[in-house]
């Protein structure tokens, strides 16, 4: 991966509502994650084909189908952890604090929205950076994957790339740059 916070802004693109033909942006999306591991390859090489047939409707109809009409697919991180809990609201709470002291522009969707905290896993301190991957990212992105048990969608296959990505720049941080 070239430039990482570029290659996890482009990821976060990606996850949100399409507009328009995506097809230039799976592109790009590919491109900028050549030199990842061979699982996050695969899996962008993978959804790259599934929404390659597909139009821009049809693309739409299929991100709305994938995350919006299946809960269990639903792109909330706090969602997927905490459920309708308090400690979700907690979280939210902690979420918009954290994404506005990063400078992270605010959107319609909700803080714990996964495109909002990838961004924000690109832009804090690898001490953070570690947190998040392990304590909020990676069991919910696992938990949405888990969510696409029945479906074909092409949006497995982003959101297989996302995780293994997630864990692979965890795993790179050293305790040094935690200050641990």
């Amino acid at each position: 991966m070239s430039n990482i916070r570029e290659s996890l802004y482009a990821l976060a693109s990606m996850l949100e509502y399409p507009r328009g033909d995506v097809r230039p942006q799976v592109e790009q999306l590919c491109t900028l994650f050549a030199g990842a591991p061979l699982q996050a390859r695969e899996s962008f090489e993978a959804f790259r084909a599934g929404m390659a047939p597909l139009s821009a409707t049809q693309q739409e109809e299929l991100y709305t189908r994938t995350f919006d009409i299946n809960p269990q697919c639903s792109l909330e991180i706090g969602w997927q952890i905490y459920g309708e809990s308090y400690d979700r609201g907690a979280f939210l709470v902690k979420m918009k604090a954290a994404l506005n002291e990063q400078g992270i522009e605010a959107t319609t969707e909700l803080p714990d929205h996964l495109p909002q905290m990838i961004r924000l896993f690109a832009r804090v301190d690898p001490k953070r950076m570690r947190d998040l991957a392990i304590g909020f990212l990676e069991p919910g992105i696992t938990k949405m994957i888990s969510g696409f048990s029945q479906s074909k969608s092409p949006y497995l296959h982003l959101m297989k790339a996302a995780n293994a990505v997630v864990i692979e720049i965890a795993s790179q941080i050293t305790a040094e740059e935690c200050h641990v």
